[in-house]
């Protein structure tokens, strides 16, 4: 069976980055693809909830309908970390901390390629929000964030 042609980067980018995700995050805090599932119940996560296709361009052209593309897309992705207590600054700094650990392993020499699956990448944007579900006790926070990656499929 012959392999088909590449004509994107964005599924093996979102595997290598919940990869570098489970890797890099402290122990105890999930990673999920796509959504937290009925019974997954946990109080700190990062989801990897989709992608962005911001462009797809030729780069280089080569003989008859031969060229490569320039990709560019982004991951987006989500920290959630909930704590019990009346104090926001808890989760606010978990949070902080899940992140500062996926940020740091991105710029890490492996990471800041996904592993070879992209050219580069890169935290592009990050907002948070603080509160918690309704009629829920305690505090959280979450980080929504894309990861930004450049790749080219020959």
């Amino acid at each position: 069976m012959t392999q088909p042609t590449l004509t994107t980067a964005v599924p093996a980018a979102i595997d290598a980055l919940l990869d570098l995700a489970e890797s890099a995050v402290p122990e105890g805090v999930r990673v999920f693809d796509g959504a937290v599932r009925a019974g997954q119940g946990v109080d700190e996560y990062v989801l990897i909830s989709g992608w962005d296709s911001e462009s797809q361009q030729p780069a280089t052209f080569g003989g008859p309908r031969s060229f490569s593309i320039e990709e560019e897309f982004g991951i987006t992705g989500t920290i959630w970390c909930y704590e019990g207590s009346e104090n926001q600054r808890a989760s606010r700094q978990a949070a902080f901390a899940i992140y500062s650990a996926l940020q740091t392993a991105l710029r890490s020499p492996q990471g800041n390629t996904l592993g070879g699956t992209v050219r580069v990448a890169w935290i592009e944007r990050q907002s948070g929000q603080l509160g918690v579900p309704e009629k829920t006790r305690g505090n959280g926070t979450e980080i929504a964030f894309t990861v930004h990656c450049e790749s080219r499929i020959n």
